[in-house]
C-alpha cells in the first residue's frame, strides 16, 4: 500500500470496500470503479489479485488466509534477504483481521510459532465488531440490580 517504504496489506474478506476506498484515494483505483461493488466483472467483496482492477496484495478470498499469507510473505522474504545480497527492502506485511478469523485454527498454529514473535515487519490489526446485540447486552448487564457479595463464612462460599 504505498509510502516511502513499501508495504503489502492483507485484508479480511469483507472488508474489501474499505481497501477499494483507500487505493481509491492513494490513485490507484479511478471513482468509476466505486459504485461498482460486487456487479460482473469489476470490485470484488472479497480480494482479489485477478478480478480486481486495482492493486491488491493478498488474495483472501476464506477466513484466516489473511493473517496466514502477510506471515508466511514475511517468512518468504526473510529467506529471499537472507540468500539473495541485492534483495529489496521489505516494508511492512499488514493484516486486518477479524474476530471470524480467530476461530481458524491457522492462526492459532501461526502464534504458537516462535519465529512469528521476531518477525518486526509483521503486523497484525484486530478488528472486533461492535454489533447491536452486543451493545444491548452491555447496558442489560449495567441496568442489572448489584448482588451484594457471599459472606466468606456461608455455605455457597465453601462450595
Amino acid at each position: 500500500m504505498g509510502g516511502h517504504q513499501a508495504s503489502s496489506a492483507s485484508v479480511k474478506p469483507h472488508a474489501a470496500p474499505v481497501l477499494h476506498a483507500i487505493n481509491y484515494l492513494l490513485g490507484d483505483l479511478d471513482a468509476k470503479y466505486l459504485t461498482t461493488l460486487r456487479s460482473q466483472g469489476v470490485l470484488q467483496s472479497y480480494p482479489s489479485r485477478i478480478k480486481d482492477p486495482d492493486t491488491v496484495d493478498f488474495s483472501t478470498g476464506s477466513v484466516g488466509i489473511g493473517a496466514t499469507a502477510a506471515l508466511w510473505a514475511a517468512i518468504a522474504h526473510r529467506y529471499v534477504e537472507s540468500h539473495f545480497a541485492d534483495a529489496p527492502p521489505a516494508g511492512r506485511f499488514i493484516s486486518l483481521l477479524g474476530d471470524a478469523e480467530l476461530d481458524e485454527g491457522a492462526i492459532w498454529e501461526a502464534v504458537a510459532d516462535p519465529q512469528v514473535a521476531s518477525l518486526g515487519e509483521l503486523l497484525w490489526v484486530f478488528v472486533v465488531a461492535i454489533t447491536a446485540s452486543m451493545v444491548g447486552l452491555a447496558y442489560a448487564m449495567r441496568t442489572l440490580p448489584s448482588v451484594p457479595p457471599t459472606p466468606s463464612g456461608s455455605a455457597s462460599a465453601r462450595h
